[in-house]
């Protein structure tokens, strides 16, 4: 699948830059298998996430919003951060 990138040093929301395809829903689904096997609830993770909603971290781990690395990278810092 080729996605169009516009404008010189824009990101594109499909790859973040990389040229790569992300299968948001895959990403979702391991993020959420990741929350789960240390007992976060989703409210917990969006917490130490910061500026981020319950709501919007639910899509995201359901695949009905898209990822970026900025965003995946906090999210998982804040999993593999937290404190059991």
């Amino acid at each position: 699948m080729k996605f169009d990138h516009f404008g010189r040093g824009a990101k594109c929301q499909h790859c973040g830059g990389s040229g790569k395809a992300v299968d948001h829903a895959d990403a979702g689904a391991w993020v959420k298998g990741l929350r789960q096997r240390k007992s976060l609830t989703l409210k917990q993770v969006a917490g130490l996430a910061g500026g981020i909603s319950v709501q919007y971290l639910s899509d995201l781990e359901h695949g009905r919003r898209y990822w970026n690395a900025e965003l995946f990278d906090r999210i998982f810092k804040a999993i593999e951060g937290a404190d059991q």
